[in-house]
């Protein structure tokens, strides 16, 4: 039950974050360049495959 919220939510906070970057282009220009910026995401991803390998 525990990880199915946590699937819930991500998928959720995806979705609310696709629709506030549609309707506010500015409010959501902070927060998605910091959740999804290419700097932030090559990092992680990088570290995961590098692991991964």
């Amino acid at each position: 039950v525990k990880p199915k919220v946590t699937e819930t939510q991500s998928n959720n906070e995806l979705d609310v974050e696709d629709d506030d970057i549609i309707t506010d282009p500015e409010v959501p220009v902070p927060q998605h360049s910091l959740f999804a910026a290419p700097q932030g995401q090559s990092q992680p991803v990088g570290k995961v495959f590098v692991e991964r390998s």
